[in-house]
């Protein structure tokens, strides 16, 4: 797909019932709505990591 990470991301909170989703409940929702994900492990997981680290639009929340 087209989409940039904070896209993706994105989506994936907007699919999940309270749009609150942990960082591998977003990795599982990319990888098994876009297959072509799921067969290259590793570089957009942690590509995943680092905009979710380092974007104020997505807040860490306390477990």
């Amino acid at each position: 797909p087209k989409f940039s990470y904070r896209e993706l991301i994105g989506l994936a909170l907007l699919a999940g019932e309270s749009h609150t989703l942990t960082a591998t409940e977003i990795n599982e929702w990319i990888s098994g709505t876009y297959p072509s994900y799921a067969l290259r492990v590793g570089k957009w997981e942690s590509g995943i990591s680092a905009v979710l680290s380092q974007h104020k639009d997505f807040i860490k929340l306390p477990r």
